[in-house]
């Protein structure tokens, strides 16, 4: 196998039939209090840049649009063997309330807006499973930015430089 680098880009909108993302995705889209009853996935449009090698089948730059949930983008590999091993972000559309109305505001305080989470598994039976540790730091980054401006302004009225 020869080694190669190329851009990949799907301008059309498309069904997948078949494959249900959103049940891949329920414990991601429960976060919005989001449903996707559907067997079957649209998709709006897709790019990634792929690095083929014998040793792994790497992608970066995934940008992915399922009207139907939102816009997923990350990057990963995929192994000779079908293994696979994603970093992905979703930044999911729609309403949401209670918790997930509050996971989803820890989402919006990460840099790039969106719940994290893991494509695993294999190319045969793929494994989404949400970023907990990643949800986590999202969150204390979000108290401690809020902490800043308070602190500021505690320091000032106390005479302290900020």
């Amino acid at each position: 196998m020869e080694v190669g680098e190329l851009s990949l880009s799907v301008l059309e909108a498309g069904v997948h039939a078949g494959f249900d993302l959103g049940s891949k995705l329920s414990a991601i889209s429960a976060l919005t209090g989001k449903a996707t009853p559907s067997r079957d996935t649209t998709i709006q449009n897709a790019s990634t840049n792929a690095r083929l090698a014998p040793e792994s089948t790497k992608l970066d730059f995934i940008n992915v649009t399922v009207p139907s949930l939102g816009v997923l983008t990350g990057a990963g590999t995929v192994s000779p063997e079908g293994n696979l091993s994603f970093k992905m972000t979703a930044n999911l559309s729609g309403s949401a309330g209670g918790v997930g109305g509050q996971v989803a505001a820890i989402g919006r305080g990460r840099s790039n807006g969106g719940i994290p989470f893991a494509i695993d598994g294999t190319t045969a039976d793929p494994k989404f499973v949400p970023d907990v540790k990643g949800i986590a730091s999202a969150a204390a980054g979000a108290d401690q930015r809020k902490a800043q401006p308070e602190a500021a302004v505690h320091n000032k009225r106390a005479g302290r430089a900020a």
